[in-house]
């Protein structure tokens, strides 16, 4: 969500690479990308922002732990393959991650974004998502399993916290044991305590006390879907409905804080309605015509990198890869 990466994830300018690379695309699942649409157009913008190592950045290498997993997310959710991506002599983003001392990259993290939780957990997803779901348990340089991590930061109440962010926190280490495939009596727990944290309006905040915005509520149908919660459960009903308050005219969402709409909060906003089975599409879902997904289409640069608002470009592997998978109606875990 922009409000869990982007205090993870410093903006970045956009920086065009010229290297040509070689990747193989075997087909994955029946969601193929045809040539020229916006979806393969924002693949070329991933494409060409891959490095020898097989991470993921614009500007600063540095990124590369923080986006690869975004990019993973989003290469799968298009249907191909990222344990084939790679530059021509390069490495592949699978192998960029197993290179990485996952440990101590989450205990190196400071300031108030920092979460090694939700590393944790959005690694997890890529493994899974990738179809590498083995790795999960041998990850990264340290071969340690990534499930047991997380939860070391679960207590008894079923919540997850790291640095606060309990909610956002728990969100996506839901998401994550379910990518797993493991852990189920500890996600129920997590799941329960999630839906106690519902506001009034039925959104969800960041963290318990907080004001409720698009970002966080969205993640939270997402998490408690994948936990079993039914889609005509007044808990998901009433979080829709919060939902749709902060649709713009132009089929965005804002992210809950008076801010106009932007491409993140559309994201997750579109991924929420799919994981509740309606149609991000459709009539419901339409403010002046305009639909969530045409929203996210009007914001797609020539370079095939998605801005943030407007011509903003801000963390674009971040806003790309979100964009993405949005756009092939993929809710979380892919």
């Amino acid at each position: 969500m922009r409000s869990t990466s982007r205090r993870l994830v410093t903006a970045a300018a956009l920086a065009v690479l010229g290297t040509t690379l070689a990747v193989a695309f075997p087909p994955r699942a029946a969601a193929a990308v045809r040539a020229e649409t916006p979806v393969s157009r924002a693949l070329g913008y991933l494409r060409a922002h891959q490095s020898a190592a097989g991470g993921f950045f614009v500007g600063r290498s540095a990124e590369q732990p923080l986006m690869t997993p975004w990019c993973i997310m989003a290469i799968a959710a298009a249907g191909q393959s990222p344990a084939s991506w790679h530059r021509a002599g390069g490495r592949t983003a699978i192998d960029y991650l197993q290179s990485l001392d996952l440990q101590r990259l989450a205990q190196s993290m400071s300031g108030s974004s920092a979460n090694a939780a939700t590393f944790y957990a959005k690694i997890i997803v890529a493994y899974d998502a990738a179809g590498r779901r083995g790795l999960i348990a041998h990850a990264g340089k340290r071969r340690v399993d990534l499930v047991l991590e997380l939860l070391a930061f679960q207590d008894a109440s079923g919540r997850f916290s790291a640095n606060g962010a309990e909610v956002n926190t728990t969100t996506w280490s839901i998401i994550a044991l379910k990518a797993a495939g493991r852990a189920a009596a500890q996600r129920t727990r997590a799941v329960a305590w999630l839906k106690t944290r519902a506001a009034a309006n039925g959104g969800f905040s960041w963290n318990q006390g907080g004001a409720p915005d698009t970002d966080s509520t969205a993640a939270a149908v997402q998490a408690l879907r994948a936990g079993g919660v039914a889609s005509s459960s007044s808990v998901i009903r009433r979080a829709l409905a919060y939902l749709r308050s902060q649709q713009a005219a132009n089929g965005g969402f804002a992210s809950g804080f008076g801010s106009s709409a932007n491409s993140e909060s559309t994201a997750w906003a579109a991924q929420a309605i799919v994981a509740a089975a309606q149609n991000p599409g459709g009539a419901a879902w339409r403010k002046s015509g305009n639909s969530p997904l045409d929203y996210l289409r009007s914001r797609q640069a020539p370079s095939g990198a998605f801005y943030h608002f407007g011509r903003v470009l801000s963390a674009p592997l971040l806003t790309t890869s979100e964009a993405i998978i949005a756009l092939q109606r993929r809710p979380f875990p892919l």
